[in-house]
């Protein structure tokens, strides 16, 4: 079952916004934490833009869905010092709450997987979806991970199914705020076997090269280690610029050229990359790119790269089958689909989703994108994370791009 622990505490609603236009930043950021927001909007939100969202955070709650490069929707007076822009959208008050503590009760129960077990990284909660009767609603659910490598290797935790599942409750706790603002519910926990397989067409030769067409690794001289490229990103720390794409991928061998489209023209070379079951991404440092995303004859297909997808917005559109994203690899080229999950490890930069989108071997770290359109009739293109593996009948799942961004201290630049 789920439902609340407590009944909904009135003083939510005494949080107008003119209450917190009179505080001082630091009694804001403060409140704002005391009653949950976190994250991203926690960071970029303004008193100012509190009171153009909404009136009372009693009745719906504002959160950070894009952060943008050019869009003029952004509200540019919440910049970063990179000149990029948040562009915000509400939740109804109690969808908010049962969004957070849900993600809040997954979060709990990875850090007693990992405090329990020694192979915390094939054991996995996230949140999705089941029928309930006749209504669809939000579960907790425990993975238990098995991993098919490129190489052909299977990797899986050392206790057994059954162990794992016998170690579960029926139901969590997860709430949002803290003291007297706190909200809580409680949910049911469902356990899954999971198999993930790390994983038209986009393997013509592109440059400058862009997001979402074929790159390269030379294993020997007879074999090689196909991915996909997902976006260029900035490094803020060392001054240039760079691609990121699959983690698995570029550790596939211990060379350091990575080529576009096959090992006869080297683009670039491996950075920093990591793959494990809840973070799957990695760096090529190059000269060679474009904010854009590939085509299919070897050009771009006039979609310039103008910012990232928050993790607040994926988290907030599970199993909205309205919220469409599109996924683009090497093998499968270009889909798009709705997100069915969202997976969350015990470090705090393991952020990944799922898409009802096909993937294929080569199509991993390639982009996971929602293409939209603004007031004045523009179109743009946000990317929401990179693909790691193939999930469960054929899905993709993907890293989210804010982890990638915050792990790896990169970010999506002006095109």
């Amino acid at each position: 079952m789920d439902g609340d622990v407590n009944p909904p505490l009135q003083i939510m609603t005494t949080k107008d916004t003119s209450e917190l236009a009179r505080m001082g930043r630091r009694r804001f950021v403060n409140a704002l934490a005391s009653l949950g927001i976190s994250g991203v909007t926690l960071n970029y939100m303004s008193q100012e833009t509190l009171a153009k969202e909404t009136d009372n955070l009693g009745d719906e709650v504002p959160y950070v869905a894009y952060l943008a490069n050019n869009n003029p929707e952004a509200e540019y007076e919440d910049a970063d010092r990179n000149g990029r822009a948040p562009i915000y959208r509400t939740l109804e008050f109690d969808k908010w709450v049962e969004i957070e503590s849900i993600h809040n009760a997954a979060r709990k129960l990875n850090q007693e997987l990992s405090e329990r077990f020694e192979d915390g990284e094939f054991l996995l909660s996230s949140v999705s979806s089941t029928v309930s009767g006749h209504r669809r609603k939000l579960v907790v659910t425990a993975q238990y991970t098995t991993i098919e490598t490129a190489t052909g290797e299977t990797l899986e935790p050392s206790i057994s199914y059954e162990e794992f599942v016998d170690s579960l409750s029926v139901e969590i706790e997860g709430g949002v705020g803290r003291d007297e603002y706190t909200h809580q519910r409680i949910f049911d926990v469902e356990p899954k076997k999971v198999t993930r397989t790390q994983t038209a067409h986009f393997d013509s030769e592109y440059r400058p090269v862009p997001g979402g067409c074929q790159a390269t690794k030379k294993i020997d001289e007879t074999s090689a280690e196909v991915m996909t490229t997902a976006t260029p990103v900035y490094d803020s720390e060392d001054n240039d610029q760079q691609l990121v794409t699959s983690g698995h991928g570029l550790l596939s061998t211990d060379s350091d050229e990575v080529y576009q489209p096959l090992p006869d023209d080297q683009f670039g070379t491996t950075g920093e990359a990591i793959a494990e079951s809840a973070f799957d991404a990695g760096i090529v440092d190059t000269d060679s790119y474009t904010h854009d995303i590939a085509n299919s004859s070897g050009g771009t297909e006039g979609w310039p790269i103008d910012g990232i997808v928050t993790w607040d917005s994926i988290k907030s559109h599970v199993d909205d089958t309205d919220y469409e994203l599109t996924v683009q690899g090497r093998s499968t080229g270009r889909e798009t689909g709705y997100i069915y999950d969202t997976a969350t490890g015990s470090a705090s930069y393991q952020k990944a989703f799922g898409v009802s989108d096909t993937a294929k071997k080569g199509d991993s770290g390639g982009p996971a994108f929602r293409k939209t359109t603004d007031s004045y009739g523009n179109d743009w293109t946000y990317i929401a994370g990179v693909i790691g593996w193939q999930g469960e009948q054929d899905t993709t799942v993907c890293t989210a791009m804010e982890a990638v961004e915050d792990k790896f201290d990169v970010y999506i630049k002006s095109h």
